[in-house]
């Protein structure tokens, strides 16, 4: 699913005990308060959540970021300042998105929440997905599992956030999200959502592959013409993880056509890298089930570059204020929070406690 642009970075930390606070509020974004109970309520469900704890680490080596050190040095009732300072970049991030969805005059019903939930599981078991092929033992379980393992408050806050950032993207691109909406946008557009069947071959060399797609383009099938066990044939429908990229590859081809030659992994040091093309064997249609997903994420996508641009701008021109314990408000495009230098002395549970005794 398309998000709304990521402003967060992880930065290295140091400690703060979930449910210990220092202001009434954790931060206010023009004038609306996330209170420090909030904050603190929602970092305790995450520090008793190792399910949870893996999710967003898997979320990160996915996004080619390091893994976030999420436990505090004080143990499994703790957080990092470092992730307690981006979790609440987070929530300012989301409280915004509610305030320009306001400004548009965007709502959320039932039917918005419930897709709303649909679409957090499936991007967190896509997570989980392309996690598991790096790291075959990964998290386990599945989105539905993972979120089992939270408070219901912290899921359904989770959920809000994402259905209002939905409807603001398909406010954006001028669409709803409804079924009858989704229908509508799948009736109209049944040629994008076929179901794509294709021969692909990969090989270790441009030359090679840039050879072999000549071969096919002269009439040899490509299941003839690739060397032995480089190619596979199969179908992909609209529901498949990899149909954009594939469907991307063949568009505007005939059935016989060949792709152009795609770079899988680039040359380095060690490898000469490896090279794609596909040959389209057939297109047929897709009924709405099977391709519904796709759907959405098209309806989505529509709005993201006006959306992310909004978001941006309210950004910029935000009035925020963060107790100082998380640090400081500075809205660069790197990082929302500056870290504190270090604890200020009115975050510490007992700033004296080391301190040797008179006498």
């Amino acid at each position: 699913m398309k998000r709304l642009v990521v402003l967060l970075v992880v930065i290295a930390g140091l400690l703060v005990w979930a449910g210990v606070g220092g202001a009434q509020n954790a931060a206010t974004v023009n004038g609306s308060a996330i209170s420090s109970d909030t904050l603190n309520s929602q970092l305790s469900a995450i520090a008793h959540s190792t399910e949870y704890q893996c999710y967003l680490n898997a979320n990160a080596t996915v996004q080619g970021q390091s893994a976030e050190a999420i436990e505090g040095v004080g143990g499994s009732s703790t957080v990092a300042t470092a992730f307690a300072t981006s979790w609440l970049s987070q929530l300012i991030e989301v409280e915004l998105v509610r305030q320009v969805a306001d400004e548009r005059g965007v709502t959320v019903n039932a039917d918005d929440q419930a897709v709303g939930r649909f679409t957090l599981e499936q991007q967190i078991d896509a997570v989980l997905s392309e996690a598991s092929q790096s790291n075959p033992s990964g998290c386990g379980g599945t989105a539905a599992q993972i979120l089992a393992t939270l408070p219901s408050s912290f899921v359904d806050h989770q959920v809000e956030a994402q259905a209002t950032q939905d409807a603001l993207l398909a406010s954006y691109g001028g669409h709803g999200l409804s079924l009858a909406d989704q229908q509508a946008y799948f009736e109209a557009h049944r040629d994008d959502f076929q179901t794509v069947c294709v021969t692909e071959a990969q090989v270790t060399s441009q030359t090679a592959a840039t050879a072999l797609a000549a071969k096919v383009a002269a009439g040899t099938p490509l299941s003839t013409a690739a060397p032995s066990g480089s190619s596979a044939t199969g179908c992909v429908s609209p529901s498949s993880g990899n149909y954009t990229a594939i469907a991307s590859a063949v568009n505007g081809l005939a059935p016989g056509g060949v792709s152009k030659v795609l770079t899988a992994q680039a040359p380095s040091s060690t490898s000469s890298g490896e090279y794609v093309i596909f040959q389209l064997n057939s297109r047929s249609p897709s009924s709405f089930e099977e391709s519904q997903n796709a759907v959405r994420d098209t309806l989505l996508g529509t709005g993201s570059t006006k959306a992310d641009a909004a978001l941006l701008a309210a950004v910029k021109r935000a009035t925020v204020s963060v107790d100082p314990q998380y640090g400081t408000w500075v809205a660069r495009s790197s990082e929302l929070i500056a870290l504190p230098a270090f604890p200020p002395i009115s975050s510490m549970l007992n700033p004296l406690a080391n301190l040797p005794s008179a006498g």
